[in-house]
């Protein structure tokens, strides 16, 4: 129960942190007390980038010459097992399917189809909304999931069988959801595992479940790529 109440006076802080919300009589102490935790991961991601060597002439200029390059540089047309978190309407998990054609490929999407479980950013609890419309493909490699990823991840996983060098694409936004897959894959993480990031600075999110999961789990990585707000960012795991 206690820890359940941290959490959400935690998400709470987050969520004023990223949006600015003014909020009735002593908004301006949340707002001192999540000013503070969001300077401080701006310093974390800071020094990230120092340590990790980021270079604004080394960034890609969009998402798509980013995959490109995953593609052309390390998986080529090898077979991948490709799982994407935060789906929406399809269009990165529909992408990698053209980029890696090899019929031993496998392709699984996982997405609640029914917006956010938690408000992010500017978004509120259910944004990003697709009505539950699940992508539509006549590609027979590929696979949705619907649900809340801690309702419908275990259960899939109970009987997932690695067999191709694992993708991990990373869309889920949420700094609970992206902490919840990492920590969940991670017997299935080896070394050569990319992990794609699509809010990888969008704090405290991405980023900073990112940085909890390595540091948990003792994963050391690379980085191979990212765009120049560093929004976008790939991962090779050691």
């Amino acid at each position: 129960m206690l820890r359940r109440a941290i959490k959400a006076v935690l998400r709470n802080f987050y969520s004023f942190a990223i949006r600015g919300e003014e909020e009735s009589p002593g908004a301006g102490r949340w707002r001192d007390v999540t000013a503070h935790f969001h300077s401080g991961w701006q310093l974390e991601l800071k020094e990230w980038m120092r340590v990790h060597n980021i270079q604004d002439d080394n960034a890609f200029k969009t998402k798509h010459d980013m995959d490109n390059a995953i593609s052309q540089d390390i998986t080529g047309n090898d077979p991948i097992d490709f799982m994407e978190f935060g789906v929406h309407k399809g269009a990165g998990i529909k992408r990698w399917m053209g980029l890696n054609g090899n019929p031993e490929s496998r392709f699984f999407g996982f997405d609640t189809f029914s917006g956010l479980p938690e408000a992010w950013a500017e978004l509120p609890q259910g944004g990003l909304d697709v009505g539950g419309n699940i992508p539509v493909s006549d590609d027979d490699r590929v696979e949705f999931v619907a649900g809340l990823f801690q309702d419908t991840l275990a259960p899939f996983l109970e009987t997932f069988k690695l067999r191709n060098r694992l993708v991990i694409r990373l869309d889920a936004d949420l700094y609970s959801s992206t902490l919840f897959v990492l920590a969940s894959l991670d017997r299935f993480v080896d070394p050569g595992t990319i992990i794609i990031f699509d809010q990888f600075s969008y704090l405290p999110h991405e980023f900073s479940a990112f940085v909890d999961y390595t540091r948990s789990f003792y994963r050391d990585y690379e980085v191979f790529a990212y765009t120049h707000n560093l929004l976008k960012m790939t991962i090779i795991i050691k």
